[in-house]
């Protein structure tokens, strides 16, 4: 057996007692009984924001990783444990937190010496004391917090150490690297602990910098000790988990087997993914490799050629993780894509095999199932607490990037023509998308045909129509907060009355990712400043309140200035051919709003309320991608040499002739197009009524720009380089505002933004 499958491994055998409960149904927007985690680790339900095992789970977690004669012999000969007066060696009463934390560093030290060090060469464990170490001195730039007493430092294939740190040095490192830590320990007098949510909030912090750190991370667990107890905590994709206190004088064999538990050179015991690894060279990781299944059903080993980065910004989230790698016999470049879905969802692979051959979506050449739940890792007992989560990997065809990454105009808009299609051939088998974004949107491969130019991605949130259950209602918990339909964002308030999700909303999600790129950035793909116009009614839309970017959105369409302004700001920038389509594709979305929500509250009761609007589906795609073609051909148009009257021609291809120097040129793109009588583009704004304004109306005309640099050539080679959503942040956008580019960027698409 190849890599690690969780389902078969065992922690303890409270893991293997699994209880069955009920399974909830997805997209209810009232899913009380199961607690829904923002990115910043609050949880809505009934649920808390952990669950507590029953304190024999604490002996029994870590019962096989070490034999109860080694133990015996540990505490008898090592002076640290008196069997006569049934203590550790540590102060009953400390009288300052420095003898606290001597004691307990001898303690760990030791333990760590004798039971979690292994044969292998370059595979170490030690303790390193952060007292006294300032803030500062930890890499990555956390937010300001408690830094752990100690750290279980390691060295193997699945860590590295820090660029200033001397490898094999016994003295401690100038720098604390997250990427070289197994564990982390925090040591506080017993008046002091606090409760059980007291220490997961001092502890998350680190733990989910751990996840960041070392992507092939399945879980992290850490211990809490004073004088007297000790506390075993749990991070999971699921959440968090802690045991009671243990008395440590009490139980010293319990507490030997958590500090070497936590602390093992057995890297699936520590919550590795082993199928995971990376060749160490001085300290370093240098050349990775995933042992995965290949199209065939073989056992295969592929180099990673990189990690696609993927934020994360809460712990309870899916855990996303996309390496590119390279099939060793072929050269030939795949995606792995690897993920915890919550277990009621419907599984990606399956909804990925059910729409293979649709151009535009990715291909998927092969998975693995059944690599282990979260329940494997936690207490049987409280199965019923949280939300479950199975992990799974999927093997995919390797595209362009996300479409953020755009040079010319032409590239835009064939990526979200092609991008549309695909949408409507998977709602032809039954598949809604339900979590359109720019992320989510690929460049085809180079030389892409009509219909592969934009790919789609992620399947991970997608709704499956059966008879059984032909709709889902709307539910503002999933997708990315900043292309969240209105009505998907209005359902935090109607619960129950929510409306339904239909392909509609996934279409105005296509409306605001477009809106987001002509807003934000230039034809050429640079991104324009965030104090200007555009900018700021773009990431307005990224409130962590689902009703205040509901507000923002319902201002996009409403009576004020907002509608204006944005128009102004595309038509401006993007020339009058963007102009159009932006304007067209707007109010042609706040058309099929209005009459959605007339038809849905007229039918209030009814069972298909939508029937008769839903029958013009065929007809609204066409609408839209009609749209887009003609803005294909407007930009085209554009591509012609202007040459005016008395300007020799240069000479050129047999395609055409060349265009004259930038000099002798005449007029701009703008002034083309409005002479051009044969031009498809109309040049209306919508009003708040979806009337066309007159053409008196304060509408900025463009500035004189020379037709070459408004539009570029057809779409150029664009590199192979992820399949996988890059969310869109201050690294893509530097003017992004810092209080909204985390939150519409999501470790968890499922748990849209609230405030990675």
């Amino acid at each position: 057996m190849y890599g690690t499958n969780y389902s078969s491994f065992r922690t303890t055998t409270w893991a293997r007692r699994r209880q069955p409960y009920p399974i909830p149904q997805p997209g209810m927007a009232n899913r009380k009984d199961v607690p829904r985690t923002t990115e910043r680790g609050r949880e809505e339900g009934n649920h808390p924001q952990f669950t507590t095992s029953p304190i024999a789970y604490a002996h029994d977690v870590y019962h096989d990783a070490v034999e109860e004669h080694d133990i015996n012999e540990f505490l008898k000969g090592e002076g640290i444990y008196s069997f006569s007066g049934m203590r550790w060696a540590v102060p009953e009463f400390p009288t300052s937190t420095n003898d606290l934390f001597g004691s307990a560093y001898r303690i760990c030290s030791a333990i760590i010496q004798r039971f979690a060090q292994s044969s292998t060469p370059g595979v170490e464990r030690r303790v390193v004391s952060l007292r006294g170490i300032r803030r500062t001195e930890l890499e990555s730039g956390t937010e300001a917090c408690e830094l752990p007493s100690f750290v279980v430092q390691a060295t193997g294939p699945s860590f590295q150490g820090s660029a200033n740190s001397t490898p094999g040095s016994t003295e401690l490192p100038g720098i604390i690297g997250y990427t070289s830590i197994a564990s982390f320990l925090t040591v506080k007098p017993e008046s002091d602990i606090g409760t059980a949510a007291d220490n997961i909030g001092g502890m998350e912090v680190h733990a989910r910098q751990l996840f960041r750190a070392q992507p092939n991370r399945s879980y992290v667990r850490t211990l809490a000790l004073t004088e007297k107890h000790a506390r075993l905590v749990h991070f999971d994709c699921a959440g968090s988990q802690v045991t009671p206190l243990i008395d440590i004088h009490q139980h010293p064999r319990t507490l030997v087997r958590l500090v070497a538990g936590v602390s093992s050179t057995n890297e699936r015991v520590l919550g590795l993914d082993d199928s995971v690894q990376w060749t160490i060279l001085n300290g370093m990781k240098a050349q990775g490799h995933v042992t995965a299944r290949s199209s065939n059903g073989e056992t295969k080993t592929y180099p990673i050629v990189e990690q696609i980065p993927i934020p994360r910004y809460s712990i309870c989230s899916r855990g996303t993780t996309c390496w590119r790698v390279r099939d060793p016999e072929t050269e030939e470049e795949y995606v792995i894509k690897d993920s915890w879905r919550e277990d009621y969802l419907s599984a990606e692979h399956e909804l990925l095999e059910k729409v293979k051959g649709i151009p535009g979506v990715v291909y998927m050449a092969s998975c693995e199932v059944d690599r282990g739940e979260t329940r494997d890792f936690r207490c049987a007992s409280t199965l019923r607490q949280y939300q479950n989560r199975k992990a799974s990997r999927v093997f995919l065809h390797s595209y362009g990037k996300s479409v953020e990454h755009f040079s010319s105009v032409l590239q835009v808009l064939y990526a979200f023509r092609d991008a549309i299609v695909a949408h409507q051939r998977l709602l032809e088998r039954g598949v809604l998308h339900r979590d359109i974004s720019l992320g989510n949107i690929l460049f085809g491969n180079p030389d892409a045909p009509e219909g592969e130019r934009g790919v789609l991605i992620d399947l991970d949130l997608a709704f499956l129509a059966t008879d059984a259950r032909p709709s889902v209602k709307s539910d503002h918990t999933i997708g990315t907060r900043l292309f969240q339909s209105i009505s998907v964002l209005y359902s935090s308030q109607l619960g129950e009355l929510a409306w339904e999700h239909d392909y509609l909303d996934d279409l105005e999600s296509f409306l605001y990712s477009l809106a987001f790129i002509v807003l934000c950035y230039r034809p050429d793909g640079r991104p324009i400043p965030t104090d200007e116009d555009g900018p700021s009614i773009a990431w307005s839309w990224a409130e962590e309140v689902p009703e205040d970017a509901c507000e923002k959105k319902q201002s996009f369409f409403g009576m004020g200035t907002v509608t204006i302004r944005s128009s102004r700001a595309v038509e401006t920038i993007w020339g009058p051919v963007c102009g159009a389509l932006f304007n067209k594709f707007h109010r042609w979305i706040f058309q099929m709003r209005t009459k959605k929500g007339t038809l849905t509250r007229r039918g209030r009761g009814s069972a298909s309320p939508l029937a008769s609007f839903h029958a013009c589906r065929d007809e609204h795609y066409s609408t839209v991608v009609n749209m887009f073609d003609e803005a294909i051909e407007g930009v085209r148009s554009l591509e012609a040499p202007l040459s005016p009257p008395m300007v020799p021609t240069v000479s050129g291809s047999e395609d055409g002739p060349a265009l004259p120097p930038r000099t002798s040129v005449k007029g701009t793109a703008h002034d083309q197009l409005q002479l051009s009588s044969s031009s498809p583009v109309e040049r209306t704004v919508p009003n708040s009524i979806g009337s066309p304004l007159s053409p008196s109306s304060p509408v900025a005309h463009t500035p004189a720009v020379d037709a070459r640099t408004l539009v570029a050539s057809p779409t150029p080679s664009t590199p192979t380089v992820t399949n996988c959503k890059r969310r869109l942040t201050d690294d893509i956008h530097p003017g992004a505002p810092a209080s909204k580019a985390a939150r519409f960027s999501l470790g968890d698409s499922h748990q849209a933004s609230t405030g990675d």
